[in-house]
């Protein structure tokens, strides 16, 4: 079981660091409002 909750932990945190670069970057392009992603 923490096993598992370790291997999501991992897999959560890397999901909100690509949200944030991909943020990033779509703000640079003038795509996206700033909050799309950060809600």
């Amino acid at each position: 079981m923490s096993h598992q909750n370790n291997w999501e932990g991992r897999f959560y945190r890397k999901v909100k660091k690509y949200k944030f670069i991909l943020t990033v970057y779509f703000n640079k392009k003038g795509w996206l409002g700033p909050s799309f992603f950060l809600t």
